[in-house]
């Protein structure tokens, strides 16, 4: 069947999946689509050629914006607005469709990187490893750190519930294999 879209679009995230869904809307006939990030263009987690075809197709990108508010009327849709997360700003936009494109980090792996080598540099503290693709590095869930344990999207990027709930189990086994080595005395 036909998938009906609004004509008046706003499309919350900056990752692909989010490019992905405001230029479907698009190609599907919405006659006014926008997206709205909450951090700056260059923060955002989509691909530059993602965030280029947007561009392309006229779809304008609201940054350093979190929502506020969504107005219905008659039990629909009628206007989004939102706030400016570094400043007082305001935009409030007419919407007939609102798209979550938020993601399931469990953190921004960024601000997490940035805070642990801040609590570093203050202090004698030995910092986590991070692997190539910016996420924790773990061996059996253990980071360098001893005693300090990883899983889930923090290790893996985003991944599903049920993977998260895997690792979760994993690594409480190799937490309670490392409380238990430590009782005995064994390493």
């Amino acid at each position: 069947g036909k998938v009906k879209v609004g004509s008046k679009v706003i499309v919350i995230g900056g990752g692909d999946v989010a490019m992905d869904c405001a230029v479907t809307a698009k190609l599907l006939g919405s006659e006014d689509v926008k997206i709205v990030y909450r951090r700056t263009i260059e923060r955002m987690p989509a691909d530059r050629k993602e965030i280029a075809y947007t561009q392309d197709l006229n779809i304008p990108i609201f940054t350093g914006l979190k929502p506020a508010e969504i107005v219905g009327q008659s039990g629909k849709v009628a206007r989004f607005k939102a706030t400016g997360m570094f400043d007082d700003s305001e935009l409030n936009l007419p919407s007939d469709m609102i798209i979550f494109a938020i993601g399931q980090e469990a953190e921004e792996i960024k601000e997490l990187k940035e805070a642990v080598k801040e609590v570093a540099a203050t202090k004698e503290v030995t910092t986590v490893e991070f692997n190539e693709k910016g996420t924790i590095k773990t061996i059996d869930y253990s980071t360098n750190i001893e005693g300090i344990f990883a899983s889930g999207d923090i290790i893996e990027g985003d991944k599903t519930v049920v993977n998260a709930v895997k690792e979760g189990k994993e690594a409480a086994k190799a937490i309670v294999k490392y409380l238990l080595s430590k009782k005995e005395g064994v390493r």
